[in-house]
């Protein structure tokens, strides 16, 4: 059976919950210092990225590496960026609010293609944009008093 475009990017986000809701429990249950969690975190996915690859390029490990280039060196100092700031929102604010802000990230996706690549928005996918931002402006709204601002910011 052939999926869809549309069907494995649901498939895609579906197990990224998945993987994302028990990750924050557990960053939580961890009681760790916020430093070593990410310095262990990015241990981790090195070594798992590593494997990955060793698994599916073989011998040609150190290539592929190699190959990612200038490009991929940008990509790991966005995402290694994103991992400080969602870890470290986890210390400073609920779960569910980083987990409903971060969940914003396909809008302001969407948002950023038409703004950067002039991509054409469905007029419902700008109706959609509007009502998220303005349930996470409630949401930190609440923050503002209890001073978990700076988490919400962070997520």
């Amino acid at each position: 059976m052939k999926l869809t475009n549309q069907a494995k990017g649901l498939l895609i986000t579906t197990l990224g919950v998945l993987i994302l809701c028990p990750d924050t429990l557990l960053v939580r249950l961890l009681d760790m210092d916020k430093w070593a969690l990410i310095f262990y975190r990015g241990v981790m996915l090195c070594f798992c990225l590593t494997l990955a690859t060793a698994i599916s390029h073989g011998g040609e490990t150190l290539k592929q590496f190699t190959k990612i280039g200038v490009p991929g060196l940008y990509i790991a100092l966005l995402y290694t960026g994103s991992t400080l700031c969602f870890v470290t929102s986890l210390y400073y604010t609920t779960v569910a609010n980083t987990l409903i802000i971060v969940s914003g990230s396909s809008m302001f996706a969407a948002l950023y293609s038409r703004i950067f690549m002039a991509e054409k928005v469905p007029i419902r996918t700008l109706v959609t944009m509007v009502i998220v931002i303005a349930s996470i402006g409630y949401i930190v709204s609440d923050s503002l008093g209890g001073g978990s601002i700076k988490g919400d910011i962070l997520a």
